[in-house]
């Protein structure tokens, strides 16, 4: 069974709701390289969250090493970011800062896009 993209968004959400543990990864290769989205290959990322920011979902992940490369929309420095969004982010996090503990705000488009090479599975 495939899973359309807003079926798949109200899965993270529940489990978001519900409190589970929740994790992605980048495909497979050698770390030390970055894919599409600047992010590791072969590595793991929690998912702290799935909250909608005016009308764009988002998912909230974080690097366990503590610092981030991500570069793609929503990236730390992206100009789109204001403080009215900043408060829609859960947890008190603010993505234009929290790239220093490894903690990024990704669209839901990117995350499941399987088009490019961000995210691999969840």
């Amino acid at each position: 069974y495939t899973y359309t993209s807003d079926q798949s968004y109200s899965l993270l959400e529940a489990a978001n709701t519900a409190n589970y543990v929740m994790g992605a990864g980048t495909a497979s290769g050698a770390n030390t390289n970055t894919n599409d989205c600047g992010l590791a290959y072969g590595h793991a990322y929690s998912i702290l969250a799935a909250f909608t920011m005016d009308s764009t979902k988002m998912v909230l992940l974080r690097n366990p090493w503590g610092t981030t490369t991500y570069s793609g929309d929503w990236k730390h420095d992206d100009s789109s970011w204001t403080d009215a969004l900043v408060a829609q982010v859960p947890h008190g996090i603010d993505p234009r800062t929290s790239n220093v503990d490894g903690i990024f705000a990704m669209p839901f488009t990117t995350f499941i896009d399987t088009s490019q090479t961000c995210i691999s599975s969840f």
